[in-house]
C-alpha cells in the first residue's frame, strides 16, 4: 500500500515540474530582449583660432659649401635676431629645416658637373598670439627671409566648446532615436549606453582668407585667421518602450 501511495506521489510531483519547465518565458523577458535603438549624433562647433604657426627661411647659392653656408648664416641669423626684437621669445622659434645639396650641370654627352651649391635653413614660429602675425611674417621679409610657408590657424584647447558641442550631439542622437521609435511605433525611453567618438573625427580644413585689399599697410602681409570647425559625435542606446 505505501509502495503505490509513494509511486504515485512521485508521479504528481514529476508531472508538476515538468510543467513548469514547458511553461513559456513570462512577457516582460520577451519584451526587454532587443528592445533598443542605437543612434549616431554629431554637432559641429565653430572656434576663433588662438595660436598662429608660420614658417619661414632663407635659401642661398654659392660657388661653394662655404661661400653658400657662411651667405645663408649670415641672413637667417638677421631673421631670427628681427623675430626676437619683434617680440618673439626662444621657445616659439624652432628649427624645422637645414639642407644642402649641389647644383650640377647637365649636358648631353656629358657627366654631370657641379657649378655650385644650394643651402635652405628654415624656422618655424609657433605663437599663441595673434595680434601681429602678418607684421612677423613681413618682418621676417625684410630681414631676408626669401621663403614662407605652412601658415595656419588653429585652436590650442580641444577643450573649448566641448560641453556645447557634446549637448549638441546627444540632441541630435534623440532626435534621429524619436523619429525611428515613432516609425516603429514604440515610446523611446532613457539613455542607456553613451559612446563618444563613434564616427571618425574628420579634421575640418581652416578657413583662411588672404585679402590683399582694405586699409591695411601694404608693407604688411595681409592674413585672415578665419575661424574652425571642431565635431563631436557620440553614439547613442536608447530603450524602446
Amino acid at each position: 500500500m505505501w509502495r503505490y501511495v509513494g509511486g504515485l506521489l512521485f508521479s504528481v510531483l514529476a508531472t508538476c515540474a515538468w510543467g513548469q519547465t514547458a511553461q513559456p518565458a513570462p512577457m516582460a523577458a520577451e519584451h526587454a530582449a532587443g528592445a533598443t535603438v542605437s543612434v549616431s549624433g554629431v554637432s559641429n562647433i565653430r572656434l576663433s583660432p588662438d595660436r598662429v604657426v608660420f614658417t619661414v627661411g632663407v635659401e642661398s647659392r654659392g660657388a661653394t659649401v662655404s661661400e653658400a653656408t657662411k651667405g645663408n648664416n649670415e641672413k637667417m641669423t638677421q631673421v631670427i635676431d628681427a623675430l626676437k626684437k619683434a617680440g618673439v621669445s626662444d621657445s616659439e622659434i624652432k628649427t624645422s629645416n637645414f639642407s644642402v645639396s649641389p647644383q650640377q650641370d647637365f649636358k648631353e654627352g656629358r657627366t654631370p658637373r657641379v657649378v655650385g651649391y644650394h643651402v635652405n635653413n628654415s624656422i618655424t614660429v609657433t605663437r599663441d598670439d595673434l595680434n601681429n602675425a602678418g607684421e612677423l611674417l613681413q618682418t621676417a621679409i625684410n630681414a631676408g627671409g626669401n621663403q614662407a610657408s605652412n601658415l595656419n590657424f588653429s585652436v590650442s584647447d580641444r577643450a573649448r566648446g566641448r560641453d556645447q558641442g557634446l549637448q549638441l550631439a546627444f540632441e541630435d542622437a534623440r532626435a534621429k532615436a524619436q523619429v525611428l521609435a515613432q516609425a516603429a511605433k514604440r515610446t523611446l525611453g532613457r539613455a542607456i549606453v553613451i559612446v563618444e567618438g563613434s564616427l571618425p573625427n574628420v579634421p575640418v580644413p581652416i578657413l583662411m582668407q588672404e585679402s590683399m585689399t582694405g586699409a591695411r599697410s601694404a608693407s604688411t602681409v595681409p592674413i585672415e585667421q578665419g575661424s574652425e570647425e571642431v565635431r563631436f559625435t557620440l553614439s547613442v542606446t536608447f530603450e524602446l518602450l
